[in-house]
């Protein structure tokens, strides 16, 4: 069983007992623990899998340790992680509060901006980088500044499609942003990376497999061999990743069973409270 990765809490490589400003190393809690083993289990079985844990329980921290676990087994792939534009900077915040030897970087801004930031990034290298859902969003719609975030909690996915290489996964989780036609040279520079594990915080934007937003996030791929010249802005959805696929049918099995339950609930005690005020009745 895996325990907390070494690098992972702020003690730096070696773990140990304080982080190098001398403060205590952070510490997962167990039920963490367990869900890091289960997401290192599904990674090596090549499996999807949604992480799905309460409001406030620490689902970022594990989808953290899952990239500490694979740094600490010798992985060097960068990984990626997708999430709506209110959460970019809590995720670059948790990474370097509890991974601070992993080199994480924030991939949004200004158009000017991002063309140089995808340069340094080139140049200086990075081992997470931190991205928002806009720049896989269609054309016809533009980009805002401060768009509307569905507030859904996190819910995170496992798995790697066909084809991809030993050691390297795709991570999903779920949200819903705006983009301008103009990210074509985003979605390039992202879509160029090898990744060892691709991250979607608030992944119910995912369920929709015919929209042009699946089928473009379906290109990011965790592959040692990855497509030198990536098209940017193919058809929606010509050939999606089975990971996704899986994904979206696990989503819509969760929401139809959540749906049948509520009613078959909502009909048990509709028929228990007729009984009762039937019999009240008789009784009197």
């Amino acid at each position: 069983m895996l325990a907390q990765p070494r690098c992972m809490g702020g003690g730096g490589e070696g773990g140990g007992g304080g982080a190098r400003d001398g403060t205590a190393r952070r510490m997962m809690v167990e039920y963490q623990l367990v869900a890091l083993n289960w997401l290192h289990a599904m990674h090596g079985l090549r499996l999807g899998c949604i992480l799905a844990d309460e409001m406030g329980l620490g689902k970022t921290v594990e989808a953290i340790s899952l990239l500490a676990a694979l740094r600490d087994a010798g992985g060097s792939a960068p990984h990626l992680v997708v999430a709506p534009v209110s959460v970019l900077e809590n995720w670059l915040r948790e990474l370097r509060t509890w991974c601070p030897a992993m080199r994480a970087a924030k991939y949004y801004g200004p158009q000017a901006q991002r063309a140089q930031l995808a340069r340094d990034l080139g140049e200086q290298g990075f081992d997470v980088l931190v991205t928002s859902y806009s720049y896989f969003e269609g054309d016809s719609t533009a980009q805002v500044a401060h768009p509307p975030v569905l507030g859904l909690g996190l819910g995170l996915g496992l798995g790697r499609g066909e084809g991809e290489g030993e050691g390297h996964g795709v991570l999903w989780a779920h949200g819903l942003l705006r983009a301008h036609g103009v990210q074509v040279a985003d979605r390039k520079f992202l879509c160029s990376h090898s990744w060892g594990v691709v991250v979607f915080d608030e992944a119910h934007a995912l369920k929709d497999r015919r929209s042009s937003r699946f089928g473009r996030l379906a290109r990011l791929q965790a592959n040692p061999n990855p497509n030198p010249n990536p098209d940017p802005d193919p058809d929606p959805n010509p050939n999606p990743n089975p990971n996704l696929a899986r994904l979206q049918a696990t989503l819509t099995l969760t929401l139809t069973l959540t749906l049948t339950l509520t009613l078959t609930l909502t009909l048990t005690l509709t028929l228990t409270l007729t009984l009762t005020l039937t019999r009240r009745r008789s009784g009197c």
